[in-house]
């Protein structure tokens, strides 16, 4: 089935035009994710926590939708950002104050992969790490034929690279949203080096794999939000 898109993708890059930009409305909230992980996560765990650790992969613009956003502008947390689309990235390097990356994050050896992205971005991913089902319900075919979309190069990176880079081996929130690959992400990490007390990682479709292998890892599921699994590390002291 991925080689199956590979080709669709391949074939419809002659309709490929320039993204329109994005717009956002206008925000009232102290908290910013789009269903509320950022106040879960807060609330339940860090509640008086200054100065942590952030890691998000997929971290769009920034600042609307953000899983982290809260955490560095209210509390002061710092980490890194990692945003393939170069139109988001630069509203990205505007937005945030924390180290921001250009680029995604796989376990593959590649240094580059194809990208898809599509309209205001939403549901945009590699595309041999696209979920086919994602494929079909948002009729990704059909945006690239009307031109919703355009397909390039982007640099990749493992996560476990990055964090040896920058000499972060404690995160304390991590946040993954690719559209297809999460479980990939979760898999190449190095849970021997790096200790994460806190995962929000996208699981549309509910594959029981991401539990088992969390639990694998010594991590206890906590809840659902919409489409999004909260993973606690079994150990961590919450900070009250």
């Amino acid at each position: 089935m991925r080689y199956i898109l590979l080709v669709i993708f391949s074939i419809l890059q002659i309709f490929v035009v320039e993204a329109k930009p994005i717009k956002y409305r206008k925000h009232r909230s102290p908290y910013y994710a789009e269903r509320g992980q950022d106040k879960f996560v807060h609330t339940h765990f860090f509640m008086n926590k200054k100065n942590g650790i952030f890691v998000d992969i997929g971290a769009h613009a920034g600042i609307h939708y953000s899983n982290t956003y809260f955490f560095e502008k209210k509390l002061g947390w710092h980490g890194i950002c990692i945003e393939p689309s170069p139109q988001r990235f630069s509203r990205l390097q505007c937005n945030r104050q924390c180290i921001c990356i250009p680029g995604a994050i796989t376990n593959n050896e590649e240094k580059t992969m194809k990208f898809i992205d599509v309209g205001a971005g939403w549901v945009s991913g590699l595309v041999e790490k696209y979920d086919p089902q994602h494929f079909i319900k948002h009729h990704i075919a059909d945006r690239i034929k009307r031109g919703d979309a355009k397909i390039f190069d982007v640099q990749c990176f493992k996560l476990n690279d990055l964090l040896n880079q920058y000499g972060i081996h404690k995160v304390d929130f991590l946040s993954i949203d690719t559209e297809g690959g999460e479980l990939e992400i979760l898999q190449s990490i190095d849970f021997d080096t790096n200790t994460i007390d806190v995962i929000c990682v996208e699981n549309i479709y509910r594959d029981p794999q991401f539990e088992r292998f969390m639990k694998s890892k010594g991590y206890q599921y906590i809840t659902r939000l919409k489409r999004d699994q909260i993973y606690k590390r079994i150990g961590m002291i919450k900070a009250d």
